[in-house]
């Protein structure tokens, strides 16, 4: 018998059993990949380049740059190959390591797949960050370079028998 609604659908109890369960989400890498396929449980292992990895890297940081953009620009720094075909990804602070070791496990799986490398691993070093100290020049520094620029400054404090320390 059909139940009676206020809506203009009407269900009967057999046609409710007949709706699918949720489906489960199911994880998968939206990043597109070239598949894994080797022969017979052999693994792949062809050799890369830098400028290879770099470019490989460069697309996934474009899609991870939607959700973070702290990773993105991590991912876009100049990278160092490593022995045994280890990729060196430089970090400035902490906080990009927080977020860059979230998504190694998925670059990993990226890289391995676009570099056709089941060895591919993915090491972070913190780079020191060299920043200039903002130091006062030396009066005489100062004073030549103004009197270069203005040369009737030099006439000014002899005639006014100023000493310049």
């Amino acid at each position: 018998m059909p139940l009676k609604t206020t809506a203009k659908y009407n269900f009967t109890a057999e046609s409710l059993k007949k709706i699918p369960e949720k489906p489960k989400e199911i994880e998968s890498d939206p990043v597109p990949q070239a598949p894994l396929v080797a022969e017979e449980g052999v693994p792949y292992a062809e050799n890369f380049s830098k400028e290879q990895a770099q470019a490989h890297m460069k697309v996934y940081a474009e899609y991870v740059r939607e959700k973070n953009t702290l990773v993105a620009i991590a991912l876009l720094r100049e990278i160092t190959l490593r022995d045994n075909f280890g990729i060196e990804i430089p970090i400035s602070s902490s906080i990009e390591l927080e977020w860059i070791e979230k998504v190694i496990p998925s670059l990993r799986k990226f890289l391995r797949g676009r570099l056709k490398n089941d060895s591919v691993e993915i090491y972070t070093k913190m780079q020191e960050i060299e920043t200039p100290i903002a130091r006062p020049a030396p009066v005489s520094t100062a004073w030549d370079d103004l009197v270069a620029k203005y040369p009737l400054l030099e006439e000014l404090k002899n005639k006014l028998n100023l000493e310049i320390e």
